[in-house]
């Protein structure tokens, strides 16, 4: 409740900031003879001259998309689209078929076992690296 109050006293506090510059800007004004209905005119152009340009800075953005661009997606568009990867073989494609038709529960089983064959064998090249760099070392 604390925090809603300063926040409140805050926003009130950069309102009258706001209303004290207008109140000012408007005594000035009026000690350089403008009149009031003048004043408001000048006022309301200058706001739409500023939301014209904010408007026109808004579409200069637009209309430079590179600079949104996702660098991933960037990075994908730059690699040459004629030259697919290589295909699956008959055996691959006949596991991606059979992994697509099962369950979710079944697909995350099987990534369980190929996750821990794939470490064991991980595992398992380290240590016969590790043995012929020994054997080569003695």
């Amino acid at each position: 409740a604390g925090d809603a109050a300063a926040g409140k006293a805050a926003g009130a506090a950069a309102s009258k900031k706001t209303e004290f510059d207008h109140f000012n800007e408007e005594l000035k004004a009026e000690a350089k003879g403008v009149w009031h209905s003048t004043f408001k005119e000048e006022q309301e152009a200058d706001h739409k001259k500023r939301a014209a340009e904010a408007i026109a800075a808004a579409d200069e953005a637009i209309d430079k998309p590179e600079e949104d661009v996702n660098p991933a997606l960037k990075y994908l568009q730059e690699t040459d689209p004629e030259m697919p990867g290589p295909a699956p073989t008959e055996e691959e494609e006949e596991r991606l078929r059979a992994k697509a038709l099962m369950p979710k529960k079944h697909k995350r089983l099987l990534q369980r076992i190929e996750k821990s064959a794939k470490n064991k064998e991980d595992a398992n090249s380290r240590l016969r690296k590790k043995r012929r760099q020994a054997e080569t070392d003695a």
